[in-house]
């Protein structure tokens, strides 16, 4: 077999042959009018999608070669897609921001606007912050165990379709795989909450097993993640369908127990989310019109001379974030011409992980190596950071952007992250080498660590009151980091556009800067009433995957180091939120499960807020060692002035848009409760 590395390489056929517009919602927020862009318009339907099994670009994409092809000798597959554009093309700002839905799901966008879910109402797109600015906003489906659902008004998910490949003979591709069920609709469960009560729970597999029949599936259930599985009997299932078993739950079992489900299983499809990704936001960026000649709906040109779009940025939360960095890990970001894809990449809430979203037998959903769930998935091996190192543990050299840098298509990254990462994905890893010492980032990257802020960018005003969820200990905590993420959509505009660099790295790396042992945290944790320090937090094992079943080959998990706190439990490194600096309540990143739910386990994605004592009295009777709010601030118009001035702090240092500031002018103090 010729070596591809040294033949010639070739333009290969991988695109987009057809963008099928479905629906026009036009104009979209009811008619509102945004500045100097004006109205906007929604546009939704399916791209359908070539990709080119002999392409180079290709070389990443797991059994394209597995795939039918037509007779050009090409793989056809489709995902949904949306778009948000000015209705005057020559009213947008050239910038297109491709948000990587989560799950199928629009979940950034509000957040970069400041509004909610939806495109009808004109109040859905709250303070307009980059419609005003004539920003392009557009969206695919990923996601080929998603379904899509997206209506022309935008709700509804955006999903892919990918062919199932084959063996060279006709026969069936199979591997093992192991799904994982929780009961309490958090993180991780694939299932929605299921009532206490319940004797039984309904488990979707991921893929149809190879045999027929409850015994060739293997069912085994855990308390608590990191304890020894219990094999139940087959009896225990009973099959609904091909793809749906039903089971009777373990006797004293409570709803954060862990089920899984192992099997033979069959028929994967192409991992082809990298590609689609890839080609789809290359046609917005270039493309005159598709294969039918349907124009490109941003494309420039005309006896205007539109320039279309000349500058492409990548968000995406959470899973979305991961992907993006196994988008640039494998070197995706430059098309079939060996053009650059995105000028900017934004990656929000990975931490040091990737996925398990393309490979074969992939599980897209699942976020691996949480402390309580997810265990045995891949997604959170080495490399973890930006910068080529050499990793003792594994003998690899590798870095996040090693290929994207050999390759010449390196864009511009901002990552981000929040307290929650540092204990549930590895976030000491973005700044540090596997042996826990501190790293330089390239000069194309800058990072960020928002001090005691909760996984999910939430959407509230500032100060928000703290909300409880059954599965939880704590109130969680819903205070907004919106705003950071914000001013650095705008940031990294300047970058690319103007080459103003953003602000200097805020995540904090070594002792000096705030990083501390799990165990020195625990020792000058403050006594807070009811909140008993915990030790836990995710961890991250050297793993061989290659084989039936995940094979652990190193029990010393990599180095996490987490963030030092104040006398009121408070993380103060990193990038301080008003409402962290002028605080009404101890934060953290995490919270920990309650009663019925795996007590003691973290929770999910949660961030946990425990309010300050009203008085100085009731701080006395509660033993609370934290000053009150009386004790702290003498009013409303007192608590006001000192978080304006945090805000401003926060202006200054170009980590939050003048708009946002204004919004905590209207903060009250918490009503005693």
């Amino acid at each position: 077999m010729t070596d591809p590395s040294t033949t010639p390489e070739r333009t290969g056929a991988s695109r987009i042959a057809r963008l099928e517009i479905t629906g026009r919602l036009s104009p979209a927020f009811g008619g509102r009018h945004f500045g100097t862009a004006g109205v906007y318009e929604l546009l939704t339907g399916r791209a359908h999608a070539l990709a080119d099994p002999e392409s180079p670009r290709n070389r990443e994409v797991t059994d394209l070669a597995l795939a039918p092809r037509n007779a050009q000798g090409l793989v056809e597959y489709g995902f949904d897609f949306a778009l948000l554009k000015p209705v005057r093309a020559d009213r947008a700002n050239g910038t297109l921001v491709h948000e990587v839905c989560n799950r199928g799901r629009k979940m950034l966008m509000p957040a970069l606007y400041g509004g909610t879910e939806g495109f009808v109402e004109p109040g859905q797109a709250g303070a307009g912050f980059a419609l005003e600015d004539g920003f392009t906003l557009a969206w695919s489906g990923w996601q080929g165990d998603i379904t899509g659902t997206q209506q022309p008004d935008g709700s509804g998910l955006l999903g892919a379709h990918y062919p199932v490949v084959r063996l060279p003979d006709g026969g069936p591709v199979t591997g093992w795989v192991h799904d994982e069920f929780l009961l309490d609709g958090e993180a991780g469960s694939a299932l929605p909450a299921v009532d206490a009560a319940a004797t039984f729970f309904d488990a979707p597999l991921s893929y149809p097993p190879a045999f027929a029949g409850v015994t060739a599936l293997s069912l085994s259930v855990r308390r608590r993640g990191r304890d020894q599985p219990e094999t139940l009997p087959a009896d225990s299932m009973t099959l609904l369908d091909a793809r749906t078993v039903r089971v009777t739950r373990a006797a004293g079992m409570d709803q954060g127990a862990l089920y899984r489900i192992r099997y033979l299983a069959r028929d994967p499809m192409a991992g082809l989310c990298l590609a689609g990704i890839r080609d789809f936001v290359s046609f917005l960026r270039h493309a005159a019109h598709d294969d039918t000649g349907a124009p490109n709906p941003l494309a420039g040109g005309g006896p205007d001379r539109l320039p279309g779009i000349t500058r492409t940025v990548c968000i995406g939360l959470s899973q979305s974030g991961r992907l993006q960095r196994d988008f640039l890990h494998l070197d995706f970001n430059r098309d079939e011409q060996a053009r650059p894809v995105f000028d900017g990449m934004m990656p929000s809430g990975a931490g040091a992980k990737r996925g398990f979203f393309h490979q074969r037998f992939a599980q897209p959903n699942r976020s691996p190596d949480l402390q309580h769930e997810a265990h045995d998935y891949p997604g959170a091996q080495f490399p973890f950071t930006y910068p080529t190192l050499s990793d003792p543990v594994t003998g690899r050299t590798d870095g996040i952007l090693a290929r994207s840098v050999a390759s010449g298509s390196c864009p511009k990254v901002i990552h981000i992250d929040s307290d929650w990462e540092q204990w549930q994905q590895a976030g000491f890893l973005v700044v540090n080498d596997p042996l826990g010492q501190p790293v330089a980032l390239p000069d194309s990257v800058r990072a960020y660590l928002i001090a005691g802020m909760p996984h999910s960018v939430n959407l509230g005003p500032p100060v928000p009151a703290p909300q409880t969820v059954a599965a939880c200990a704590h109130p969680i905590s819903t205070i907004s980091w919106a705003p950071v993420f914000r001013a650095l959509v705008f940031a990294m505009q300047a970058w690319i556009r103007d080459a103003i660099p953003p602000p200097a790295s805020c995540y904090p790396a070594g002792r000096e800067q705030g990083r501390r042992t799990v165990e020195d945290l625990g020792a000058t944790w403050p006594a807070i009433p009811g909140l008993a320090f915990s030790p836990l937090h995710g961890q991250l094992h050297h793993r061989d995957f290659s084989g039936d079943a995940p094979r652990l080959l190193q029990a010393d998990a990599y180095p996490i180091r987490v963030m030092r706190v104040d006398a009121d439990g408070n993380p103060f490194d990193g990038v301080v939120m008003p409402e962290l600096a002028v605080p009404v309540a101890t934060y953290s990143g995490r919270n920990l499960r309650g009663p019925l739910f795996a007590p003691g386990e973290l929770c999910g994605t949660r961030g946990m807020a425990i309010a300050f004592a009203p008085t100085r009295a009731r701080r006395v009777a509660q033993r609370d060692p934290r000053a009150s709010i009386e004790e702290r601030y003498s009013d409303d118009a007192h608590y006001r002035a000192l978080l304006r001035a945090a805000a401003e702090r926060l202006v200054e240092a170009r980590l939050m848009l003048p708009r946002d500031a204004l919004a905590y002018e209207a903060c009250r103090l918490p009503a005693p409760g």
